[in-house]
């Protein structure tokens, strides 16, 4: 969470640190347990947990950005196969695909 404070971080990163240790499960937690104090690293310093937030949030705005250009891009088309009284193809259920191959294969 991006308000979490220093206590919260400290106490969830000592709860993950306990049920992943190497020590109690060396092959399956030995990852798991590099990334949970990677991401504690970055989180227990002021500067670095900035950094972290503003790429986040960047991404974020990205992901929107880019699901607005194909909301858009979808409506464009829509809106050019109607002005050319062109109507877009159905998509076919797999059952009527599955028959024709198989009418095919006979």
């Amino acid at each position: 969470e991006p308000d979490a404070s220093e206590k919260n971080i400290k106490n969830a990163y000592h709860a993950q640190a306990r049920k992943y240790h190497p020590d109690k499960n060396p092959l399956e937690n030995e990852g798991k347990f590099q990334k949970i104090q990677e991401a504690y690293e970055i989180l227990s310093d002021d500067a670095k947990r900035r950094s972290y937030d503003k790429k986040l949030e960047a991404q974020k705005k990205e992901s929107l950005g880019s699901r607005k250009y194909s909301k858009l891009s979808l409506k464009r088309s829509r809106d050019y196969d109607a002005r050319n009284h062109e109507t877009p193809a159905k998509p076919q259920s797999q059952s009527s695909v599955d028959f024709k191959v198989s009418a095919i294969e006979e």
